[in-house]
C-alpha cells in the first residue's frame, strides 16, 4: 500500500496536468463575465509592456512637430525632437488557495484518477465562483482607503449598519453591495487589525447592513477589507486602483497629481449633479464634455428614472403587438447609449475610455512558486495556492468622466 508521500506525489502529478492547463485560465476568464456587469466585461486585459512583475508605460509629452508651408524656392522643414516620459508600476498580487483533505486523498487513492479529478474540479469551481466577487471588490473600492468595501456606523449584536464616510458608496442601498454571504472580512481601525477575520453570514443590500458570524469588536468608523480565514500579514494591497481612482480629476493617480497645472492629460471630467434635474439637457451637456462617447453606464434605477420622467409619457402602444413592450434595456441620449450595470452606484453615471485604459496582467492564474499542492504545517490539509498579477491603469483620461450625486427624488 502506498504511503502518504507517494499518494501526495501521485496527486500532484495529476494536478500538474489538469490545473494549470484546464482550470487556471478559465478562472480569469469567468471573473470578467459576471452576470449584469456591463463595465467589467469590457475592460481590455493585456500583458503588453509587462516585464516580470512590473508594467511600463510611455507617454508622449511633446510631439515631433515639423509641419509648415513651403514655397517652391523655400527650404525643407526641420522637425523638432519629441519628448516622452516613462512610468513603471508594480503589479498588484491577488492570491487564494484551494484546500483538500489529505485524509480524503489517501482514502480515495485506490479509486484512481477519476475520483481525484472530481475533488480537484470541486475546489477549482469554488475558486471560479468566488473570484468574480473579489474582482468586483477590487474594481469598486479605492486604493486610498485600504480597499475597504464598507465602513461601520454601528453594530447591534452581530448586525453592522454601514455608512459612507470617506467611501464612494453614497446611497444607502450601495453601502453593502460589495459584501457577499460566505465572504471573510478583516476589520481595521486606522492601521490596526480588530480581532480575527470573520465570516459574513448575510447581507441586506436594501438597508445597507451585514450580519457577521461573530463580533470581533466592531466600532463606529471601522472599515472592512476582504480577507481569507487566517488573516495573516495584510489582507489587502493598495497598489490596485479602483475604477473611480482612474476616472477622477483631483487625486494622485499613477504618481501624478491631477490637480496640478500641466496634467490635463490625466484629468477626467467630473461633474456634480447636486440639485440638478435628470433630463436630456443635463446628460447631453455632460456627454459632450467627454466627446460624445458611444457608451456610458449607470445603475438601473437612474435609467428607470430617466425613462419615467422624459420618455414614458411619449410612449404609445401599438395594438396587435406580441408581446407589447413596456420598458428598455438601454436609453439613447444624444449620441450616447446609456446602459445599466449592477456594479455602478445608484447616484452616478460613468464614462470609460477603453482605448486608453486596461488591466495589465501576466496572463492567466499561476501556481504560486510552481509548488503545486503542499501540506499545511501540522494539519491534515493540502492547499494549492494560486496568484493573479494585475493592475488597472490608464494612459489618457480626458475622454473619461463621471457624473455624481444624481437625485432620484
Amino acid at each position: 500500500m502506498a504511503n502518504e508521500t507517494q499518494v501526495m506525489n501521485s496527486f500532484n502529478e495529476l494536478s500538474q496536468e489538469l490545473i494549470p492547463k484546464a482550470y487556471l485560465p478559465a478562472i480569469e476568464n469567468v471573473a470578467f463575465k459576471k452576470k449584469r456587469s456591463w463595465f467589467t466585461n469590457r475592460i481590455p486585459r493585456s500583458n503588453k509592456d509587462v516585464n516580470g512583475l512590473q508594467v511600463y508605460l510611455t507617454f508622449l509629452t511633446k510631439l515631433p512637430w515639423a509641419w509648415r508651408s513651403m514655397s517652391e524656392f523655400g527650404y525643407t522643414p526641420t522637425g523638432s525632437k519629441f519628448d516622452a516620459e516613462e512610468q513603471n508600476a508594480q503589479l498588484s498580487c491577488h492570491a487564494a488557495s484551494a484546500i483538500v483533505s489529505l485524509t480524503e486523498i489517501v482514502a480515495t487513492a485506490s479509486d484512481g484518477p477519476a475520483r481525484w479529478k472530481q475533488i480537484i474540479q470541486k475546489q477549482m469551481e469554488a475558486l471560479s465562483t468566488t473570484f468574480p466577487y473579489y474582482i468586483r471588490s477590487q474594481l469598486w473600492s479605492s486604493q486610498n482607503s485600504k480597499k475597504a468595501i464598507g465602513k461601520a456606523a454601528g453594530i447591534s449584536g452581530t448586525t453592522v449598519t454601514l455608512d459612507n464616510a470617506g467611501l464612494w458608496n453614497t446611497e444607502q442601498e450601495d453601502r453593502a453591495k460589495l459584501f457577499e454571504p460566505g465572504m471573510f472580512v478583516q476589520v481595521y481601525r486606522s492601521d490596526s487589525k480588530v480581532g480575527s477575520p470573520v465570516e459574513v453570514t448575510s447581507v441586506n443590500k436594501g438597508s445597507g447592513t451585514v450580519t457577521l458570524a461573530s463580533d470581533p469588536g466592531v466600532q463606529d468608523d471601522d472599515v472592512f477589507c476582504v480577507s481569507d480565514i487566517a488573516g495573516m500579514d495584510v489582507p489587502y494591497s493598495d497598489l490596485m486602483p479602483g475604477v473611480l481612482d482612474v476616472i477622477d480629476d483631483d487625486n494622485t493617480f499613477q504618481g501624478i497629481d491631477r490637480s496640478s497645472d500641466g496634467n490635463e492629460q490625466f484629468r477626467a471630467v467630473v461633474q456634480d449633479a447636486t440639485g440638478k434635474t435628470l433630463n436630456h439637457e443635463l446628460l447631453t451637456d455632460f456627454f459632450h464634455e467627454v466627446y460624445d462617447p458611444e457608451y456610458a453606464f449607470t445603475n438601473w434605477k437612474i435609467i428607470r428614472k430617466y425613462w419615467q420622467d422624459n420618455m414614458e409619457a411619449q410612449t404609445r402602444f401599438q395594438p396587435g403587438a406580441d408581446p407589447m413592450t413596456d420598458g428598455y434595456n438601454a436609453i439613447q441620449v444624444g449620441k450616447t447609449k446609456l446602459v445599466e450595470d449592477e456594479d455602478c452606484d445608484s447616484d452616478k453615471i460613468i464614462v470609460p475610455d477603453f482605448d486608453n485604459m486596461r488591466i495589465a496582467d501576466r496572463g492567466s492564474f499561476e501556481s504560486m512558486f510552481d509548488e503545486g499542492w503542499r501540506q499545511v504545517p501540522q494539519r491534515p490539509i493540502l492547499q494549492y495556492p494560486v496568484v493573479y498579477w494585475a493592475l488597472l491603469l490608464a494612459r489618457d483620461c480626458r475622454y473619461m468622466g463621471r457624473m455624481e450625486n444624481i437625485s432620484l427624488d
